[in-house]
């Protein structure tokens, strides 16, 4: 058998795929956390900012046009935003601090009026439609400040109103130059953890699927000798045993099948040599051709067909090629006919086929041909093997819409270890001296595929000394 080159399957080997994959997993988390710990920080952290300082300024608004405690309001906002707040009166141009509460000291919004900025954050949230948010710092108005400020313009009862709540800003440059020191640390970290994971995984998976494949290799050059040692992984290890269950099996098979063909090469030569035997003398004397000869050659050939034709069958059964031909007929009768006729035969030779039955006209649906068959294959299997009163029986009964078929031997019996394997195709019973009729140990394997092909129920009892009964059932039809 050729063998496989290592590594000339095609394909990426299972643990570079699992170090790929985890590293892929890896580079993603890492992206993940740059984008949003070092591009996206500032944005998300001035977003939510905002929007409690919005929430704030509504509830401000609510009270302003409710008439209610501004400055306790201002209070109770600052509170819960953490900004500072001032509230601006605006009459004539000017503004006239009306509340104010403040977190932070030195924040932007303590003193605008005299930073002189107030006036332009006003112009600012005028054009902005009356809601502004810029970033400030220092005492002007600039792009990437130190605080975050939100401006609105409120309407009421001819007064006008200005509400500014600021809070600090993120400081990005020292924030992200610490941020990314840690990122890399952190990058640095989990490519050698991905490694160290991906050696143990190596270690835990493909090592144990690995050696699965070498056994697997083992039995397919007919090694039957596998064995795994199993890991930590529950599907694994049920892999492991199914490959060596598959091994025992197989390792079962070929041996019964080398027994197989030795019995027969057996069973073939017998007849052949009888045959040739016979034929020659009959061919250089001219007085012994004899009708008791001739019917020697006749039986022998008899024999001889037969074995091929269990053969045959068999192969057909393996490759799936029989095909039924059912029709509805009395099973009763069939059975009584084919126990007369074996009657008949084996008279002569001291056997005793009786048939026990109170039933008549049962009726059934199969391919009678088949069913005949496996009834005569078991009546052949019960002379073979029955004992020294050379009696077989032959019962038919029906119960509860079947009708059961039983043909019992008075032989040895059958060990309990042994009755499951009479059935296969390769099996011939060990210990057990053929008497009368020949066989190559096919015919049980016939009966049991020709039930299979009929959906129907088969068996065996026996016990030790006690001889053994076959059975099958098929259904009956009802009138």
């Amino acid at each position: 058998m050729k063998k496989h080159k290592k590594n000339g399957y095609g394909g990426t080997p299972l643990r570079m795929k699992l170090f790929w994959l985890l590293a892929g997993f890896i580079l993603f988390a890492i992206l993940i956390l740059w984008v949003f710990q070092v591009v996206l920080m500032d944005s998300f952290y001035q977003a939510v900012a905002t929007g409690k300082m919005d929430k704030s300024q509504e509830k401000i608004e609510s009270v302003i046009r409710d008439g209610g405690d501004i400055r306790g309001a201002a209070y109770r906002a600052a509170e819960e935003s953490g900004a500072c707040v001032s509230v601006y009166m605006i009459k004539n141009g000017s503004g006239t601090k009306i509340a104010d509460a403040h977190v932070k000291s030195g924040c932007y919004v303590h003193d605008l009026i005299a930073s002189g900025d107030l006036n332009r954050i006003y112009e600012e949230t005028l054009k902005d439609g009356g809601d502004h948010v810029s970033n400030v710092g220092g005492n002007d108005i600039i792009d990437d400040g130190d605080s975050i400020l939100c401006s609105e313009i409120i309407s009421d009862k001819g007064a006008e109103y200005m509400l500014l709540l600021s809070t600090e800003s993120l400081p990005m440059g020292a924030m992200a130059s610490t941020v990314t020191i840690q990122l890399s640390l952190i990058t640095i970290m989990l490519i050698v953890g991905a490694g160290i994971l991906a050696i143990v995984v190596s270690r835990k998976i493909t090592r144990p699927v690995s050696e699965l494949c070498r056994e697997a290799e083992r039995l397919a050059a007919r090694d039957y000798e596998v064995s795994f040692s199993g890991g930590d992984i529950e599907e694994i290890n049920q892999l492991g045993e199914t490959i060596g269950y598959a091994a025992a099996e197989l390792e079962r098979s070929d041996r019964m099948q080398k027994e197989l063909i030795a019995n027969i090469t057996h069973d073939l030569r017998t007849p052949l040599t009888m045959i040739s035997g016979y034929s020659e003398v009959m061919r250089d004397i001219p007085g012994e051709v004899t009708p008791e000869n001739i019917q020697v050659i006749i039986d022998e050939s008899a024999r001889l067909s037969a074995l091929v034709n269990d053969v045959l069958e068999v192969s057909r059964a393996q490759s799936k090629t029989v095909t039924l031909n059912p029709v509805r007929f009395c099973i009763s009768d069939a059975v009584e006919s084919v126990v007369n006729r074996y009657g008949v035969m084996l008279r002569d030779k001291g056997y005793f086929i009786t048939y026990e039955s109170h039933e008549k006209g049962i009726m059934t649906y199969g391919d009678e041909t088949k069913l005949i068959q496996a009834l005569c294959n078991l009546i052949n299997n019960a002379v073979n093997f029955t004992g020294e009163d050379k009696s077989v029986s032959v019962r038919l009964s029906v119960k509860d819409g079947f009708c059961r078929v039983e043909v019992t031997d008075t032989g040895c019996g059958i060990p309990a270890d042994e009755l499951e394997s009479i059935w296969d195709r390769y099996y011939r019973a060990r210990d057990l001296q053929n008497k009368g009729i020949d066989g190559s140990g096919l015919g049980l394997s016939i009966v049991k595929h020709i039930m299979l092909l009929h959906d129907a129920s088969f068996g065996v009892r026996s016990s030790i000394g006690m001889g053994s009964t076959f059975w099958f059932e098929v259904k009956v039809l009802s009138e």
